[in-house]
């Protein structure tokens, strides 16, 4: 007995099986986007952003010694001290000042030195950035200044031992009990030696608190 061999495309194989399993098969994954389509997946409310703390102004304007004025003795918020005694010169930094004379027990006129105008009564922080002092004991005095002439605070306000080539910071809070103008003075004495200098990065005084002038 002879056997007949029949050829059947496989397409025609798949269209029977498809028809015969109950028609076109429905997708495993029926949920997901096309390409290309864009879906959120959650949402999540984001935390309030905390509050930018605003620091306080220097009322020492310029105290970080960088306006200087081509030529001149000293910059624009200090006042030049006698070249008897010390000088100032421009650094990188902000003023290297260096004495030749201990003027501590001189005159103010004769000492760097910086003068806040017009202050209300209320606390306010004195801040000093200064490399060394070497070869000297460097104090920042705080008076008060009157028409009547200035009135001594505490003439080693903030008092800086010897520490050549340290960075460092300084600072120290003062309270006026009444309206009147600072005057910030600079004084070399204990132990100097002739070329003792000290580098001032910058000078600030600001308000405390509320208390705004």
């Amino acid at each position: 007995m002879m056997r007949r061999l029949f050829r059947y495309s496989a397409s025609l194989l798949a269209g029977v099986c498809l028809a015969g399993c109950g028609g076109t098969p429905e997708p495993l994954l029926p949920d997901l986007p096309k390409p290309g389509t864009m879906i959120t997946l959650s949402v999540q409310p984001l935390a309030p952003a905390p509050p930018v703390e605003t620091a306080a102004p220097n009322l020492l304007k310029d105290g970080d010694f960088q306006a200087w004025w081509a030529g001149a003795p000293a910059p624009k918020a200090l006042t030049a001290p006698d070249a008897a005694f010390s000088k100032l010169e421009r650094v990188q930094a902000g003023v290297k000042q260096v004495w030749d004379a201990s003027d501590t027990y001189e005159d103010l006129a004769v000492r760097a030195r910086a003068r806040i105008e017009s202050l209300p009564p209320g606390e306010y922080e004195i801040e000093l950035t200064a490399t060394g002092p070497a070869a000297a004991t460097v104090s920042v005095g705080l008076w008060l200044d009157d028409p009547s002439g200035a009135v001594e605070l505490d003439d080693d306000f903030i008092q800086i031992p010897p520490a050549p080539g340290l960075v460092k910071r300084y600072t120290k809070r003062v309270t006026l009990g009444a309206p009147g103008s600072l005057l910030l003075t600079a004084h070399a004495g204990l132990g100097l030696v002739r070329g003792a200098e000290i580098t001032w990065g910058g000078w600030r005084v600001s308000p405390v608190g509320g208390n705004q002038p």
